[in-house]
């Protein structure tokens, strides 16, 4: 293996491990939310923080394609450009997105006080205040870790991430004691500022080793850069505008509770998702570079990756349905019905999503971003009209239903678009998919038939945590070799 496909190789398995690292601080600080305030509590500063992620309109997509271009100029070697577009970038970002923050807050205040009544004036100031603090620093997060993206240096993102992930925790246990209803927020907004902070002085530390002075974009090269950032932030804004919409409507449909529920589901399906978009995320850069210099060999990853997600999806699934059961227990002190569904519907949906990550970023280096685009209207558009109508008959149940099929709705768009790199896909299936899969299915038939039948908790924690040594015990061997596959496709 050559040292740069080591480095890409490296680079998957640091960002899957800083997934997995702030997957766990969250899950943390939310158990600590719970305990102070109560699952309604999580459900409204989830609700809060979806409805001030639409305040990243106002940076018009720039923050999104940082590493597209970024990692285009340095693939040339251009570093005036380099430093002249993060210039423009740290001008422009933090004021317009903070502005729009300042004129949304008295918004979201009064919407989740008509939402959520038991709360008081305090604390849903409090709530949205610390809801739009936390969209703008994350707004700024993700426009400096792409510079650090572009430059392969995913060490130094990651450690920025740990760092603020051990002082979210810190900050959520001092906070409980001293304001409980406010223990969710504080935590979240001290990490986000402290992964910020830290990912400044990083990426300053990179660019000024570079050589030259900042050459700011000209006027046809800003008018490309916005066309091309305005369609990956009409999309992203589509899939940050789904999030608000089905709390919206669980909490309309469903009541506070339920919110709190999907939250809890949520969480651990998607980041355990962003596991594996995350470890296949480290191929833009490599395929931008490609691209800037003539070649357009690297886009045979798109088969070759989509391939190695499918053989992982299967046994993905069937850990995140034998782990939620033991969630339910520590979060929540019981095994929660719904919240199992609710788990499987959106483990079912986003898995597929996941599937369709390297079609996804195909597009996003081809510069095809209209189809990204459309593919998130169509689960925004569809969880509006599916969620609305089925909560209206099945409540929070049949918002989750409809969110799932919305989901899966705009995916096919991403597949049906690379459908010629799709065709080529070979799974390559062995005697191992088969054993793993069948004893995965197994087990979280088992887990969700002890909670069915009202087992005692303690005995539902055991017979959960014996399947979960058992699927262990077969599949981690398996899955490593795949993971391993998995990162060499992504190395190249």
């Amino acid at each position: 293996m050559s040292s740069q496909s080591y480095f890409m190789r490296n680079n998957g398995v640091i960002a899957a491990a800083q997934v997995i690292w702030q997957s766990l601080a969250l899950l943390i600080v939310y158990r600590v939310g719970a305990e102070a305030a109560g699952v309604g509590a999580l459900g409204a500063w989830s609700t809060a923080v979806a409805l001030s992620g639409l305040i990243i309109l106002a940076d018009l997509g720039v923050t999104d394609v940082m590493v597209r271009e970024v990692a285009h100029a340095s693939g040339l070697r251009d570093w005036p450009r380099v430093k002249g577009l993060c210039r423009d970038a740290a001008r422009f970002v933090p004021l317009a997105v903070g502005a729009a923050g300042l004129l949304v807050a008295p918004v979201i205040a009064h919407v989740m006080h008509v939402l959520t009544p038991s709360l008081d004036d305090r604390a849903t100031a409090a709530l949205a205040a610390g809801a739009v603090a936390t969209a703008w620093l994350t707004v700024l997060g993700v426009g400096v870790a792409g510079v650090l993206e572009a430059f392969n240096r995913y060490d130094l993102k990651a450690a920025a991430a740990f760092c603020s992930g051990a002082l979210s925790i810190v900050a959520a246990l001092g906070a409980a004691r001293v304001a409980p209803d406010l223990a969710l927020v504080f935590a979240l907004a001290t990490g986000a500022a402290a992964n910020v902070l830290l990912l400044l002085v990083a990426a300053l530390y990179l660019l000024r080793k570079l050589p030259g002075e900042p050459r700011p974009p000209t006027k046809p090269e800003r008018a490309t850069l916005l066309r091309l950032a305005w369609n990956a932030r009409v999309g992203s804004l589509a899939t940050l505008g789904l999030d608000p919409v089905v709390r919206f409507l669980l909490v309309r449909f469903g009541g506070a509770e339920a919110a709190g529920l999907y939250e809890i589901a949520y969480r651990l399906v998607f980041q355990l998702r962003a596991v594996l978009v995350a470890s296949t995320q480290v191929i833009v850069p490599r395929l931008t570079h490609e691209r800037a210099r003539g070649s357009a060999a690297g886009m045979t990853a798109v088969s070759e990756l989509t391939a190695s997600l499918l053989r992982l999806a299967g046994p993905t699934l069937w850990g995140i349905l034998i782990a939620l059961p033991l969630l339910s227990a520590a979060l929540l002190g019981r095994v929660d019905g719904m919240l199992l569904i609710y788990g499987l519907l959106l483990t079912l949906a986003w898995l597929v999503n996941a599937i369709a990550v390297p079609a996804y970023f195909g597009n996003f280096v081809d510069g095809a971003l209209r189809t990204n685009r459309t593919s998130h209207l169509v689960m925004l558009v569809g969880a509006a009209a599916l969620g609305t109508s089925a909560g209206m008959f099945f409540s929070g149940l049949g918002v989750v239903v409809g969110t799932s099929l919305a989901v899966a709705l705009g995916t096919a768009v991403i597949l049906v678009s690379r459908r010629h790199e799709i065709a080529k896909v070979r799974l390559d299936v062995t005697r191992g998919d088969y054993a793993v899969n069948a004893v995965g299915l197994l087990g979280a038939a088992v887990v969700y038939f002890a909670a069915a039948a009202a087992v005692p908790l303690d005995r539902q924690v055991y017979v959960a945590l014996l399947v979960a040594a058992l699927y262990a015990a077969v599949s981690t061997r398996f899955v490593a070799r795949l993971v391993r596959e998995h990162l060499r496709q992504v190395a190249g």
